[in-house]
C-alpha cells in the first residue's frame, strides 16, 4: 500500500477557498488543489482504492487516518503502507502507531535524526566491540576454573 500527495496548480485569482492550499512556488504558482490518495500495488499492478481532499485547516496524520479508515470500513488489510519523505513527522509516526499499521517512511535530514544516527551507530560499535571480547573473557574464565 501507498499513500501519495497531489497537488494540482490554481492560476485564477480565488484565493479563500477553503480546498486551496499554499505551499512553495511551483509550476508558476504557490495556490494548490490538494489530493492524498492510497493505493495497492500487487505483482506490478496498481489499484486505486481511495482518495480524499485535504483542506487548508486539515492536518496530514488526520487525512492519512481518514483514508486507513476507508480502507478497513471497506475490508481492505494493510500489510505494510509506504508513504513519501514529505508525511515524516512526529504525528504523522503517531497516527499509523495508533492505526496499528506497519510502515515505512523516509527520514529527512533534520539535527534530531542526525543526533539519533550518530548514537545509533556508536552503540552498535560498543555492541560489536563488546561481543567481540566475550568470547575470549568466556575462553579465560574457563581456564581459570580449570
Amino acid at each position: 500500500m501507498a499513500i501519495d500527495k497531489h497537488t494540482i496548480p490554481r492560476y485564477d485569482k480565488i484565493y479563500n477557498m477553503l480546498n486551496i492550499i499554499t505551499s512553495k512556488f511551483k509550476s508558476g504558482t504557490c495556490h494548490f488543489n490538494c489530493l492524498a490518495t492510497i493505493n495497492c500495488t500487487v505483482n506490478g499492478s496498481r489499484a486505486f482504492l481511495g482518495a480524499t481532499l485535504v483542506r487548508r485547516e486539515d492536518s496530514l496524520p488526520d487525512t492519512v487516518s481518514k483514508l486507513i479508515d476507508r480502507c478497513t470500513k471497506k475490508g481492505i488489510w494493510i500489510g505494510v503502507l509506504t508513504v513519501d519523505r514529505e508525511f515524516f513527522s512526529t504525528g504523522m509516526i503517531g497516527a499509523l502507531k495508533s492505526k496499528n499499521v506497519q510502515f515505512l517512511m523516509p527520514a529527512t535530514q533534520t539535527k534530531g535524526v542526525k543526533k539519533a544516527k550518530v548514537s545509533s551507530r556508536q552503540a552498535k560499535e560498543i555492541q560489536s566491540r563488546s561481543t567481540s571480547r566475550l568470547p575470549m573473557m568466556q575462553a579465560r574464565n574457563r581456564r581459570s576454573l580449570h
